[in-house]
C-alpha cells in the first residue's frame, strides 16, 4: 500500500516535472532564443549561413540569408550599380543586431548602389576569397568588391568546430542548447573534427591571384581597427596598417584604413566589446565607405 502511494506520487512528481521542462521549453522557443541563422560546413570555405532561411532572434532582431548566402533579398542586380560587401562579423552582425543596424543596410542607406553583403563570423581573408572564387557569376555582376577587414583576417583562415558558434541546424531541445551556449559556456574544439579543417594558403597569394584572373574589377579595401587599436594608433600602425603596401601590391586597388576618420576617434562610444561597434558605429563606418569608396 504504501510502495503504491510512493509510485504515484513519483509518476505524478514526474508528469509534472516533464510540464514544467515542457513550458519552459516553448516559453525559449516563444522569446525567440533559438530563432538564429544556421550554417553549411565544409573543408573548402569553412562554414556559410545556409541558404534560403530568415527569422527575428528575440522576436526583434530580423535577419535574412538569401539563395547566394547574402544576408540580403534573392540576388537581383540594379542598374544602378552594385557594391559587394564582404567581411567578418563587422559585416555579418549578428544575433545582437537588427537587420537595420547592420553595415550593409546602413550602407545602403547612403548611397543608390546597391549593397550586396556576404560574411561569416570570424571569417578570414582565405575564406572571404574562397567564397568569391566560388561564385563566380556574384563576382561578375558586381561593379566593386569591398572587403571590411581587421588584423586577424590575414591569419589562418576559419574551420567550422563546433555548434555553439556556428550551429548546423536548430537546437532540439532549446533549454539544453542555451544552457551550454550561455551558462556552462562549454567551449568549442580547438581543431575542428576530420574532414572540416581548412587547409591555409596564403591569402595575399591568393588576392593576387584572384585580381590577375579579374583584370579591371575594383577591390577596395577598408582596415577596420580593434577597439585596443583605435585606442593605440602606434598599434595600429604596427598590427594593422603595415597590411596596406602588401595589400597593394597583391592587387588590391584601393585601401583605406579607418582609423584614420575623424569620425572613428572616440574609441569608449564607438565599441560594445573588444572589436564589434555598437550600431552608431556601424553608421560611422558605412559613412566612411561612403566618402572612401563612392558607395
Amino acid at each position: 500500500m504504501q510502495f503504491g502511494r510512493r509510485w504515484r506520487v513519483g509518476l505524478w512528481g514526474a508528469l509534472a516535472l516533464l510540464l514544467v521542462l515542457g513550458s519552459v521549453e516553448a516559453g525559449l522557443r516563444q522569446l525567440g532564443l533559438v530563432d538564429f541563422p544556421v550554417y553549411e560546413a565544409n573543408a573548402e570555405i569553412g562554414y556559410i549561413p545556409a541558404v534560403g532561411q530568415q527569422g527575428r532572434y528575440l522576436n526583434r532582431n530580423d535577419w535574412q540569408v538569401n539563395e547566394l548566402h547574402m544576408s540580403a533579398p534573392p540576388f537581383r542586380p540594379s542598374p544602378q550599380g552594385n557594391l559587394l560587401l564582404i567581411g567578418d562579423s563587422i559585416v555579418w552582425g549578428g544575433n545582437p543586431y537588427a537587420a537595420h543596424e547592420r553595415l550593409g543596410a546602413q550602407l545602403q542607406a547612403l548611397t543608390p548602389t546597391k549593397v550586396w553583403p556576404i560574411a561569416a563570423g570570424s571569417w578570414g581573408l582565405q575564406n572571404e576569397l574562397t567564397y568569391l572564387n566560388q561564385y563566380p557569376e556574384v563576382v561578375q555582376q558586381v561593379d566593386q568588391i569591398v572587403f571590411v577587414s581587421n588584423s586577424g583576417d590575414f591569419d589562418r583562415p576559419s574551420s567550422w568546430t563546433c555548434e555553439m558558434t556556428h550551429p548546423r541546424e536548430r537546437p532540439r531541445v532549446a533549454m539544453l542548447y542555451l544552457l551550454q551556449k550561455y551558462v556552462f559556456k562549454t567551449p568549442c574544439p580547438a581543431e575542428p573534427p576530420p574532414g572540416l579543417a581548412v587547409t591555409p594558403r596564403d591569402p595575399l597569394q591568393m588576392l593576387a591571384e584572384f585580381a590577375r584572373e579579374h583584370p579591371g574589377k575594383p577591390l577596395k579595401f577598408v582596415l577596420y581597427p580593434d577597439r585596443e587599436e583605435c585606442e593605440l594608433p602606434a598599434l595600429r600602425q604596427t598590427r594593422l596598417e603595415r597590411f596596406k603596401p602588401l595589400l597593394l601590391a597583391s592587387g588590391a586597388t584601393e585601401v583605406h584604413s579607418l582609423g584614420e576618420f575623424a569620425g572613428w576617434k572616440n574609441c569608449a562610444s564607438i565599441y560594445k566589446d573588444g572589436i564589434h561597434p555598437l550600431p552608431e558605429g556601424f553608421g560611422l563606418l558605412a559613412t566612411f565607405i561612403r566618402k572612401s569608396l563612392g558607395g
